[in-house]
C-alpha cells in the first residue's frame, strides 16, 4: 500500500484467518488506524472465521468437524501450539465419539501432526494468533478500532474510501483490504449445513430419511453432525453425487513415506490433454503404492515450482484446469471416510445420481433422481457455490470494475491490488494473481493467509 503523509487510517473488511493476516502484518506507524469490520460469531473471536466455528461449551456439535487434513499439513505450527496445550485438549477431544480408537496408533507414538482434530480447536489456535498479533500492533502505537456489524458497500471517497456498516454509521479510510471469505455453500436446493446446524439437528428423528446433494467435504461434515445426534442404526442417508467422485481419506502412516516426483511436461495444447497425461501418471503412481497422502504433496510442490501456464499455455485453457484439479486431488478426514464406509456397509447410506428435480413439500421433500422419486424428511444441498457465485460485497465490486471477474474466478494484482487503488482483495473465489493461473482452488486457509501477509508486508512507491 501506498504511504500517505500524517497518520493513515486502514481498513480491513473480515473475519477470518485472512483478515487477521492482513490486520497483523500491514505496516502502520505510531498514531495510524486499523479498524476491522467484521460480525463475528463472538466477542474475541477474530481470526476463526465461518470455517472453524466454536459455537459454545455444552453445544452438542461443538466439536463434530474435523480438520479435512492432517494437523501439520493444515499448518506446521499448530503442532507445537496443541502439544503445548495438550492436557487442555486431549479431554476435550476424547469425548468426540469414535476419535480415541481410529488414533490409537497416533496417541502411543504421540503424532499429533498425523492426527485429524477438531476444526473448533484450530480455530482456537488462529484466534490466539490473530489477537497476539493485533496486541503487537496496538503495542507499536497503532489505533485499533474492531467494529462488529457488516460492511454494505466500498464507496470512494475525496481522500480514500467510505464503508457504509449495515448499522447505518459509516467509517472512511486511506486503503481497505477485503477478506470476506467464500460464497455461502450451497442452500438452492434445501437446506445449506454450515450456518444451520441447530435447525438440522432439531428435525433430526431416528430413521428419518436424508438426502446429501454433493459428494464433497460439506457431505463429510454433515455425517458429523447426524452422528452427534443419531446412532449409526438409526441413519437414513442418500447421497447424491454430482461428478461420482468421493473424499479420499489423507492418512499419514508411519514412517512418512516421501511423496511422488511428478515428470509430467508440457506443453499442452489444452486442458483435456493435460488432464489426460497427468491422470495416466497417477494411476502409474498409485499402481506403484502411492496413496493420497503422497500423491497430494508430490503434486502441490509440483505446481509451486511449474505454473500452468508453462503446461499449458493457452489461458483459457488453463482457466479450466483448478476445479478439475481440485477434484482430483481432493480429500476428507480419515475417521469421516472410516464412518462413511460403516454407514454404507450396514446399508445405512447409499449412493445414487445427480437429482433430476427437488422440491419442498409440505412435509418434507420429494427427490426425483436414477428413475424413482425419494420422500425425504430433510435435503442437504452440498453443492458448494455455483460457478460465478460471490459475497455480495465482492459481486459489488465485480458490477462496478473494480474487480476483474472471470467465469474460473477473480483476477487480482500481483499483490492482490484491485483496479482501484488502495483497495485490495483476497477470498477463495480468486483464482488469478497477477499472471499466475492458480492451479487449485484456494480453499486452504493457511495458504491464504500466506498470500495476504505477503501482500500486507508489500510496499509500493
Amino acid at each position: 500500500m501506498t504511504r500517505s503523509a500524517g497518520p493513515r487510517h486502514h481498513a480491513i473488511i473480515g473475519d477470518g484467518a485472512t483478515a487477521a493476516a492482513f490486520a497483523t502484518h500491514v505496516p502502520l506507524d505510531p498514531g495510524d488506524g486499523l479498524t476491522i469490520i467484521g460480525p463475528g460469531p463472538a466477542p474475541g473471536q477474530f481470526g476463526r472465521g465461518l470455517a472453524y466455528p466454536d459455537p459454545g461449551r455444552g453445544c452438542l456439535w461443538r466439536d463434530a468437524y474435523l480438520l479435512n487434513s492432517p494437523a501439520e499439513a493444515v499448518e506446521p505450527d499448530f503442532v507445537p501450539w496443541v502439544r503445548e496445550r495438550w492436557d487442555r485438549i486431549f479431554p476435550r477431544i476424547s469425548a468426540v465419539p469414535g476419535w480415541v480408537a481410529l488414533n490409537t496408533g497416533h496417541l502411543q507414538a504421540m503424532d499429533i501432526a498425523a492426527m485429524f482434530l477438531p476444526r473448533s480447536i484450530f480455530g482456537d489456535f488462529l484466534v490466539e494468533r490473530a489477537e497476539a498479533g493485533l496486541e503487537r500492533q496496538e503495542a507499536r502505537g497503532v489505533i485499533l478500532t474492531r467494529i462488529g456489524t457488516r460492511a454494505t458497500g466500498i464507496e470512494q471517497a475525496e481522500t480514500g474510501f467510505r464503508v457504509p456498516l449495515s448499522d447505518g454509521a459509516q467509517i472512511e479510510a486511506d486503503s481497505v483490504d477485503v477478506a470476506t471469505g467464500a460464497p455461502r455453500q450451497g442452500g438452492r436446493l434445501g437446506f445449506a449445513l454450515h450456518g444451520n446446524e441447530d435447525a438440522i439437528l432439531d428435525r433430526l428423528r431416528p430413521g428419518a430419511p436424508i438426502v446429501c446433494i454433493g459428494a464433497n467435504a460439506t457431505m463429510l461434515d454433515l455425517i458429523r453432525l447426524i452422528r452427534c445426534k443419531l446412532c449409526r442404526d438409526d441413519v437414513d442417508l442418500t447421497i447424491l453425487t454430482l461428478s461420482g467422485r468421493l473424499p479420499e481419506p489423507l492418512v499419514w502412516e508411519r514412517p512418512r513415506r516421501a511423496p511422488v516426483t511428478p515428470r509430467i511436461a508440457g506443453p499442452f495444447g489444452t486442458a483435456e490433454e493435460f488432464l489426460t497425461a497427468l491422470q495416466a501418471e497417477i494411476t502409474g503412481f498409485r499402481a506403484a503404492g502411492a496413496v493420497m497422502a503422497e500423491l497430494r504433496s508430490g503434486y502441490r510442490a509440483f505446481f509451486d515450482r511449474h505454473p500452468l501456464a508453462t503446461l499449458v499455455p493457452d489461458q483459457e485453457e488453463a482457466r479450466k484446469l483448478p476445479s478439475d484439479l481440485g477434484r482430483i486431488l481432493r480429500v476428507g478426514s480419515h475417521e469421516t471416510m472410516v464412518e462413511f464406509e460403516r454407514l454404507r456397509q450396514d446399508n445405512r447410506l447409499r449412493l445414487g445420481p445427480a437429482p433430476n428435480r427437488v422440491e419442498e413439500t409440505g412435509e418434507g421433500w420429494q427427490v426425483w433422481t436414477g428413475g424413482k422419486t425419494i420422500a425425504a424428511d430433510l435435503v442437504i444441498d452440498a453443492t458448494g457455490a455455483a460457478p460465478g457465485d460471490l459475497d455480495p460485497l465482492a459481486a459489488d465490486l465485480v458490477a462496478r470494475g473494480w474487480l476483474e471477474a472471470h467465469p474460473s474466478g477473480i483476477a487480482v494484482g500481483p499483490a492482490l491490488e484491485a483496479r482501484v487503488p488502495g483497495l485490495r482483495y483476497l477470498s477463495p473465489s480468486v483464482s488469478e494473481i497477477g499472471d499466475v493461473i492458480l492451479p487449485l482452488p484456494l480453499y486452504d486457509v493457511c495458504d491464504l493467509a500466506r498470500l495476504a501477509q505477503t501482500a500486507a508486508q508489500t510496499e509500493t512507491a
